[in-house]
C-alpha cells in the first residue's frame, strides 16, 4: 500500500511537469496534410500567402513581410526568424528552381548548390542595396543525417558580420519530400536557438500518401 501511495506521489508530482512540457511547443500541419512540425508556443507564425513559405519568428514586432528575406540582415540582438519551405513533388520543384538533374544528385551536392544560388542572390542583393562591403557568405560547418526518413544537409554560414544562418535541406526524390529551412539570427547568438533548432528538426513529419 505504500508502494502504491509513493508511485502515485510521484506520479503527481511528475504529470504536471510532463504537461508544461508540452504545452511550451505547439503543433502545426500544413492545409495540404503535408508537413506537420512543432514549435515554442511563444513564436510567433506567418504564411506567405502568395509563396506558401512558413516563418516562425520569436519577437512580435518582426514583420514577416518586409524581413523574410533568406538572408536577413536587419535582425536586431535578441531576434530570430526562421523560414520552411516544402514541396510533395521534389524532383518538379527542384527542375523548375534550378534546372533538371539535381533530384539525381546526393543531398550534399543539392545543399552546396542551392548555397551557391544563395549566395550569388545575397551579395547581389546586398550590392544594389548600396553595400559596398557584400561579400559572399562563408561556410563555417557543414554535415549530413537523417530527418524523419529522408536524407538532410546542413550548412552553418555566416555573412557579412552581421548574421549567423544555419540552412537545411531535407531531400526524398522518390517520395517526393522537399523541404527547405533556414534560421537566422545576428552573428554570435545562432548557438542559443540550437537546441530548439534541432528539436524542431527531429520534429517534422511529412505525409505524402
Amino acid at each position: 500500500m505504500k508502494r502504491l501511495v509513493l508511485l502515485f506521489t510521484i506520479f503527481v508530482l511528475i504529470l504536471p511537469h510532463i504537461v508544461m512540457a508540452q504545452d511550451d511547443w505547439q503543433t502545426y500541419t500544413t492545409i495540404d496534410d503535408i508537413l506537420t512540425f512543432s514549435y515554442p508556443a511563444d513564436w510567433e507564425l506567418y504564411i506567405d500567402p502568395e509563396e506558401g513559405s512558413i516563418s516562425l519568428y520569436n519577437d512580435p514586432t518582426i514583420n514577416p513581410e518586409e524581413d523574410n528575406s533568406i538572408l536577413d540582415t536587419t535582425l536586431e540582438s535578441g531576434q530570430f526568424i526562421m523560414s520552411v519551405a516544402y514541396s510533395g513533388e521534389a524532383e518538379n520543384e527542384l527542375d523548375q528552381l534550378f534546372g533538371p538533374g539535381l533530384e539525381e544528385q546526393p543531398v550534399e551536392f543539392v545543399s552546396g548548390y542551392m548555397f551557391g544560388y544563395i549566395s550569388i542572390a545575397a551579395v547581389i542583393s546586398a550590392a544594389f542595396s548600396g553595400n559596398e562591403d557584400a561579400q559572399a557568405p562563408s561556410i563555417t560547418s557543414f554535415e549530413t543525417r537523417e530527418i524523419s526518413g529522408m536524407e538532410a544537409g546542413t550548412i552553418r554560414f555566416s555573412f557579412m558580420d552581421e548574421i549567423d544562418s544555419l540552412m537545411t535541406i531535407m531531400l526524398n526524390v522518390e517520395s517526393g519530400a522537399f523541404v527547405f529551412i533556414m534560421a537566422t539570427a545576428p552573428t554570435g547568438e545562432l548557438d542559443e536557438y540550437m537546441d530548439t533548432i534541432n528539436e524542431f528538426l527531429n520534429g517534422i513529419e511529412i505525409n505524402l500518401e
